[in-house]
């Protein structure tokens, strides 16, 4: 099923005109951009990068993902983790370099 899903965005974004596609994902979009604005409230995601920022890279891992699985690069039974690890190490907020005083 996901190799099914992964061909049609990869057949989608041949036909389609430039931004087509991610108008279709419009709804998608503003689900993420609401959980990521809610973990930035919650200090669970980075809040030094703009969240729409924040969306537009989960989207770009998304479809990159749905092409390396199409083209036999990545394991369909690992997409998923695989995704799931690069998103949240794009989210997670950046380590504080509270490290004391000097020695």
């Amino acid at each position: 099923m996901r190799m099914r899903r992964a061909a049609l965005l990869t057949a989608a974004q041949t036909v389609l005109p430039a931004g087509r596609l991610r108008e279709l994902h419009t709804g998608a979009a503003d689900r993420v951009e609401q959980r990521i604005r809610r973990g930035q409230r919650q200090g669970v995601f980075r809040t030094d990068l703009p969240s729409t920022w924040l969306v537009n890279a989960v989207h770009y891992l998304l479809n990159g993902a749905a092409e390396e699985t199409c083209l036999g690069r990545l394991d369909p039974a690992s997409t998923a983790d695989v995704v799931t690890a690069t998103v949240l190490s794009v989210l997670a907020p950046p380590p504080t370099h509270d490290a004391g005083p000097p020695a």
